[in-house]
């Protein structure tokens, strides 16, 4: 009886360290890429990234076609952009996947109302918006802006997603984080914004 009792447990072992190999290894994990072990130089290349496309973007700031105004009181506000990820582990015996909790990356997100001309869902993004006077964009204040027209927001923001959605899987113990992506809000990237 003891005998069987361990070669159950040594079989469950060997499946489960078989199948969290499987995981670790992009099996479970759908990708491209082979998962990479977590560490600085991952927050590194992924910022580097980041930072790259938004400076090639400055481009997109000249076109007065794509620009739009804004001005009012700032009716609420909050962090604008998250990064969506899955998470593949172990669960007991078996291999589980879920979706991690959206982090908060950058830029602040704002609501401006009436009077004036109100915007919905407009926000900052680093390298591109400029902020003058008090850099209050919370709600209660008044402001007075530019932004990008959905399609300038489109072409900052989708070479910013696809090279967040390109992202090999990245390992964290015994965890794997895989199918990267990057949300922002609907409204217009704001390019210069005076507060009061």
């Amino acid at each position: 009886m003891a005998k069987n009792m361990e070669k159950k447990t040594i079989a469950t072992f060997l499946v489960a360290t078989t199948i969290a190999s499987f995981v670790t290894y992009g099996i479970f994990v759908p990708s491209k890429k082979p998962a990479e072990a977590f560490s600085f130089i991952s927050i590194v290349t992924i910022a580097k990234k980041v930072i790259d496309i938004l400076k090639k973007v400055q481009r997109v700031k000249e076109d007065t076609s794509l620009l739009s105004p804004f001005g009012g009181k700032i009716t609420s506000g909050g962090v604008a952009c998250k990064l969506h990820y899955w998470v593949a582990t172990m669960c007991g015996p078996f291999p589980c996947t879920f979706p991690g909790v959206p982090i908060p990356l950058f830029g602040r997100k704002i609501d401006v109302g009436p009077p004036g001309l109100p915007i919905a869902e407009a926000f900052t993004l680093p390298y591109i918006s400029k902020i003058y006077g008090g850099n209050n964009l919370s709600s209660g204040h008044w402001t007075l802006g530019q932004t990008l027209n959905q399609r300038g927001t489109k072409l900052v923001l989708d070479p910013l997603k696809s090279a967040v959605r390109n992202t090999s899987p990245v390992t964290v113990g015994p965890a794997t984080l895989y199918n990267f992506s990057l949300s922002c809000p609907e409204g217009g990237v704001i390019l210069k914004v005076g507060t009061d």
